[in-house]
């Protein structure tokens, strides 16, 4: 017997100065900001997003 094990999770919507950054986005990518505008959000959303179709994901530099 199958076991469905779908899971829906709510991420936030990014506004426009983050869009603007995920649109842009190269390999690479440096970003000058202030201390609020959402980094650590957009960096949740863009590793939850592969994650959540099946792709592996990886955070932080290789020691």
């Amino acid at each position: 017997m199958a076991v469905n094990t779908a899971v829906g999770v709510p991420l936030p919507k990014y506004h426009p100065a983050q869009r603007q950054i995920v649109t842009n986005a190269k390999r690479f990518g440096v970003v000058c900001t202030g201390r609020r505008p959402g980094k650590t959000k957009m960096g949740k959303r863009l590793l939850i997003e592969p994650a959540l179709q099946g792709n592996p994901v990886r955070a932080g530099l290789k020691a």
